[in-house]
């Protein structure tokens, strides 16, 4: 049995405050600045929110940079802080993926997505991907797979863009 130190599973509340301060001060114009979990090595981040968010901002090539949130323990602080993600900083709402863009915060990742939406003009089209991607990529033809390639090609290439960015190899080509 795993022993789990429980200092490592709380991390610092924020105080009720008006503002919160950006993380990154020499930001670049119109670059999103991805504070998340660290990155596993079985896949790009073990969190849901987190991976939403990095998928979203790849499928739409938005730039963005991954960052991954400070802290500051205390002398006393336990060996694991300096390993556990779980104590790092936070957004001012205590939630992790948070962003920066242009030197504004955004918290929690269906903001975030509407803030990109917004701010970078991106159809919002990805909602349906594992639908879609079930009628375009299944290895034999039928009406819908037409009808998605003649009627809605930015759809079938936006699709594409996610199977190639995304997934890489683990789909096959037709």
């Amino acid at each position: 049995l795993a022993y789990i130190n429980p200092q490592c599973l709380s991390y610092p509340k924020r105080p009720g405050i008006a503002s919160f301060q950006a993380l990154k001060t020499d930001w670049k114009k119109d670059t999103v600045y991805l504070y998340q979990f660290p990155r596993s090595k079985a896949l790009p981040n073990v969190s849901p929110f987190c991976l939403k968010v990095e998928t979203f901002i790849k499928a739409n090539k938005i730039p963005y940079e991954v960052s991954l949130p400070a802290f500051s323990p205390s002398p006393e602080s336990p060996p694991c802080v300096q390993v556990c993600p779980v104590r790092m900083s936070r957004s001012e709402y205590g939630l992790l993926p948070f962003i920066e863009l242009n030197g504004e915060h955004i918290a929690d990742s269906q903001i975030i997505i509407n803030r990109l939406i917004e701010h970078f003009n991106v159809k919002a089209d990805c909602t349906v991907f594992g639908q879609l991607a079930t009628t375009l990529y299944i290895p034999s033809s039928s009406h819908a797979k037409d009808v998605l390639k003649d009627q809605y090609p930015a759809l079938v290439e936006y699709c594409n863009r996610i199977r190639d960015t995304v997934f890489g190899k683990d789909f096959t080509s037709e």
